[in-house]
């Protein structure tokens, strides 16, 4: 691993889709995360083990994890609002650091506004999320040609899009919601796909599947979720049990049991049960 970290790294990626083999790809992270090696392998071994232990429901291992020294230096312990779509016990750990961020919403980075965004979402906090696209919105290209001042920032641009989708959700508007969240699209390169918590759009994706499943909408709903199982994001992972979850109750709505096996054994591949991280296990469940 010290020789070769990114084929370590690389290897440990392709190990870890569908948790047929997530022993191993747990090892080849740990390695990458060894002393001496460079912050940007580092960042991608702290993505790929976290989703990992996301995605087998080892809560208590996550947060020793990302409560190490080493870790929260390179910015691990920002990732809990991600997380915590996946798996609700972790609701806890990103209202407490979105708490931490402080407010006016307008003082902060543009990325803690991803971080304070995502955590208002998850409690349908229709003032928090108010006041971030606000903010969001000041500082976009609409913002700008407005009157804001600076030049555009794209990030939050791309942001505003994600929260408007949010917003419409905590104000009861779920047609509106749904028709927002089908209209976002990653944005940016493959490395941005690879390790961003917010290009994948991980959240917005397993949301519509949910939202799109309590309408009855299953098929759409199936469809969104496989989205999750594009092999690139390596955030994804973390959400695999969240989306087999979605695709079981759609299958067995439609009552085909023939399609919902799949799934089934792939949650159980994991280890971890697949309805754990489903939106009825969240504040203000939609």
């Amino acid at each position: 691993a010290r020789a070769h970290p990114w084929e370590t790294l690389s290897a440990a990626v392709l190990l870890s889709r569908y948790g047929t083999y997530a022993d191993c790809a747990e090892a080849g992270y740990r390695a990458v995360l060894q002393p001496g090696a460079a912050d940007n392998y580092r960042w991608g071994a702290v993505v790929g083990l976290q989703s990992l232990l996301v995605a087998r429901g080892r809560i208590d291992d996550l947060r020793a994890f990302l409560g190490r020294d080493d870790v929260d230096a390179i910015g691990g312990g920002y990732l809990y609002p991600l997380d915590a779509w996946a798996d609700a016990r972790l609701i806890p750990q990103a209202e407490r650091l979105a708490a931490s961020l402080g407010t006016p919403f307008d003082s902060l980075q543009t990325p803690h506004l991803w971080v304070a965004g995502e955590a208002a979402a998850l409690a349908n906090d229709t003032t928090r999320l108010k006041g971030i696209v606000a903010a969001l919105a000041a500082r976009s290209g609409a913002g700008t040609r407005a009157g804001g001042n600076g030049a555009p920032d794209p990030l939050a641009a791309e942001l505003l899009e994600m929260f408007t989708a949010h917003l419409a959700v905590a104000r009861g508007d779920t047609t509106r919601a749904i028709a927002l969240f089908q209209a976002l699209e990653p944005r940016g390169d493959r490395q941005a796909l690879l390790w961003n918590p917010w290009t994948p759009l991980a959240p917005e994706r397993i949301r519509l599947a949910e939202l799109l499943l309590a309408r009855g909408r299953y098929e759409e709903a199936v469809r969104v979720a496989e989205l999750l199982d594009h092999p690139q994001p390596v955030h994804y992972v973390a959400f695999q049990p969240a989306s087999l979850s979605v695709r079981i109750r759609a299958w067995e709505a439609l009552g085909n049991d023939a399609e919902a096996r799949v799934p089934r054994e792939r949650a159980a591949a994991l280890g971890n049960h697949a309805g754990s991280s489903d939106a009825s296990g969240r504040r203000g469940a939609e």
